[in-house]
């Protein structure tokens, strides 16, 4: 939430394409990776502004859609 305040993270990952800059709602993010029983998450992207699907990297089972925020 913009009003309460702002936070930056920058994480490693294996990504192919462009650079590209992608913010979400931290507390949104937070809980769709703690609802995942695998070791690393998949984040399949296409846009800044586009959902994002979250899926386990190991796993078939759980996917999650969450939609980024204007950074």
């Amino acid at each position: 939430n913009p009003d309460v305040g702002e936070a930056r993270e920058e994480m490693a990952a294996q990504y192919k394409g462009e650079d590209i800059s992608i913010g979400y709602n931290a507390r949104y993010l937070i809980d769709a990776v703690q609802s995942m029983d695998g070791e690393s998450i998949k984040i399949e992207l296409q846009e800044p502004l586009s959902p994002s699907l979250l899926l386990e990297a190991e796993e078939k089972g759980y996917k999650c859609v969450i939609m980024p925020m204007r950074v």
